[in-house]
């Protein structure tokens, strides 16, 4: 079976799958996933009776769209991305701080460990900063345009904006990314290495690890 007709197979059995009937499935809309699939742009999307098939990359997004749930996520995506910004203190003598970002729905930890650092924990590592390179407070906040930095191991300077795309971070979550600065610096940015002069080397003393989670 040639290559396009499997495809456009497939499309109608993920449909039937989705809806259970193919019934107002047309050759128009199969044409449309197929279009979307080879001519659009990651975050770009369509609409089929019931189902919402977005691009993610290289990737095609299948899922069932109710009335009610396509209204509150036309509804969401009305709003104004989130905007955050939270000032955080920390000593090495306290244990960590813990901060609560509601509006992205994440809860930060950060925690100032001895360095070098004995612990098997996996989480420290790339997310770790050099405590004494720091100058507190520090801010976390949202991703800005022209947010850039050079990450560790790297020798020029990039764009957050580009990182993100190379780490597959789907568009609409970008205006919200988590950061980190310190005196305006950036230093640190979720799933992203840490900046080059702000990672921990020889010297360094103490550590500061970051850790994210849902809440």
């Amino acid at each position: 079976m040639p290559m396009l007709a499997l495809t456009r197979r497939l499309v109608r059995r993920i449909f039937l799958q989705l809806r259970g009937s193919r019934q107002q499935l047309t050759a128009r809309h199969v044409e449309d996933v197929l279009h979307l699939a080879t001519k659009s742009q990651s975050g770009s999307r369509i609409e089929l009776p019931g189902v919402l098939v977005e691009r993610r990359f290289d990737r095609l997004m299948f899922s069932s769209v109710s009335p009610r749930a396509r209204a509150e996520k036309n509804d969401r995506e009305q709003l104004p991305d989130p905007q955050f910004e939270h000032a955080i203190a920390l000593s090495r003598s306290s244990e960590s701080a813990r901060i609560v970002v509601p509006e992205i729905r994440r809860r930060f930890t950060l925690k100032v460990v001895d360095w070098p650092s004995r612990s098997r924990e996996t989480s420290i590592g790339e997310d770790t900063l050099d405590f004494d390179r720091l100058r507190w407070p520090l801010i976390l906040r949202n991703w800005r345009p022209g947010d850039s930095y050079r990450p560790h191991r790297r020798q020029r300077i990039r764009k957050l904006k580009r990182m993100l795309l190379h780490a597959h971070v789907p568009r609409c979550d970008r205006p919200s990314w988590p950061v980190l600065t310190s005196a305006g610096e950036l230093v640190w940015a979720l799933r992203c290495p840490v900046a080059d002069e702000f990672a921990p080397n020889s010297a360094t003393r103490s550590g500061l690890v970051i850790a994210e989670e849902e809440f």
